[in-house]
């Protein structure tokens, strides 16, 4: 501080303007990368689920898609046409079922959403083999509907309620990472107030220590007025006065 008020103002201004546009460059570079944090979490964690949720709607639609091409075989089933079609149809979706599950559990990390997914996806293996073992007993009681339903009577049950309570998991899991990031972002914003308020009031502060500097230099500079010229100078004068007389008396004391 003593520093402070021996600096010539030549240094003293400068040295005051550069540290202001220091700590307002450190607010605004501080509450830029509070921004790019959120939006980051945003970008990553939110639109992760969010395409989590996506790829798992699409395994149901796909799903229900292969159990419906079953329905198809059963009832068309006796065109050999009809028949082709609809079984491949339905290989086709399981395949589609099986790929979907696998690239979602590669990014899958949510515990128990990856759990019901894999029980899901060794359910609806041995769901596969079960069908495959319908359409022989399809076939083999002359393509009778009845006889093919009922070899593979509630099989589609397990794997529908798996991948129902799974989609359930990543719903919760999606609102629960969308809560934390606007927490986030809200802790974000407060803190980018706090930083923004502190440099202000530190500008404020480092303002009014420069201004009483400045008025002290041009307080200790100030010209003395003409009257105070003249009243020193008859001071001066009457002082020197009253010396001459007292010399004079000593003079003629000593006589």
């Amino acid at each position: 501080m003593k520093l402070l008020r021996t600096m010539r103002l030549s240094i003293k201004l400068p040295l005051t303007i550069a540290s202001l546009l220091f700590l307002m460059a450190g607010a605004a570079i501080t509450v830029e990368l509070q921004l790019a944090r959120g939006l980051n979490a945003f970008k990553t964690d939110v639109a992760a689920v969010n395409q989590q949720e996506r790829e798992i709607n699409a395994i149901n639609i796909a799903f229900r898609e292969q159990v419906q091409e079953w329905k198809n075989l059963l009832l068309r089933g006796k065109q050999p046409d009809k028949f082709q079609k609809h079984w491949s149809a339905f290989e086709k979706n399981e395949q589609d079922v099986a790929i979907a599950v696998g690239h979602l559990l590669d990014s899958l990390t949510e515990p128990e959403a990856r759990g019901l997914l894999i029980q899901f996806a060794e359910a609806h293996r041995l769901m596969g083999q079960r069908y495959r073992a319908g359409m022989e007993t399809f076939k083999a009681a002359g393509f009778d509907p009845h006889q093919g339903d009922l070899s593979v009577e509630g099989m589609d049950r397990g794997p529908v309620k798996l991948l129902r309570e799974a989609s359930g998991a990543l719903a919760k899991n999606s609102a629960l990472v969308s809560a934390s990031t606007v927490e986030a972002s809200h802790i974000a914003e407060i803190f980018s107030l706090v930083v923004i308020s502190t440099m202000l009031l530190l500008g404020l502060l480092i303002g009014f220590l420069l201004s009483r500097s400045v008025l002290r230099l041009l307080g200790a500079s100030r010209p003395t007025p003409p009257r105070s010229r003249a009243r020193s100078r008859a001071g001066r004068l009457v002082d020197g006065g009253r010396a001459a007389r007292r010399r004079r008396n000593e003079h003629d004391g000593s006589r």
